[in-house]
């Protein structure tokens, strides 16, 4: 029996339901899987970056161009795409 089930609400938002009578190590040990599976970040992750995929996806801009709307610069620009391509592989 799953302990800990998601659905997938939008690109942006999972909803976790959890069984209120699991242990605490048995919730814990299915939520890694869980955020492992669906490509969670482990760290904190710069909300500029959201803001410029967003950007991107919305005008049909390149990464450059993306990255210099929000950072001011092209320096972002593979950053950019290497969060584009693990958001989209999580899909």
């Amino acid at each position: 029996m799953a302990n800990v089930e998601v659905k997938t609400a939008n690109d942006s938002f999972l909803i976790v339901a959890i069984h209120r009578w699991a242990t605490q190590s048995q919730i814990l040990g299915e939520l890694r899987g869980i955020l492992r599976d669906h490509r969670i970040p482990v760290r904190q992750v710069d909300p500029r970056i959201f803001e410029a995929l967003r950007l991107r996806k919305e005008q049909a801009l390149s990464y450059p161009d993306a990255s210099r709307a929000i950072f001011g610069s092209d320096d972002w620009a593979e950053k950019l795409r290497g969060w584009n391509n693990k958001l989209e592989a999580a899909r």
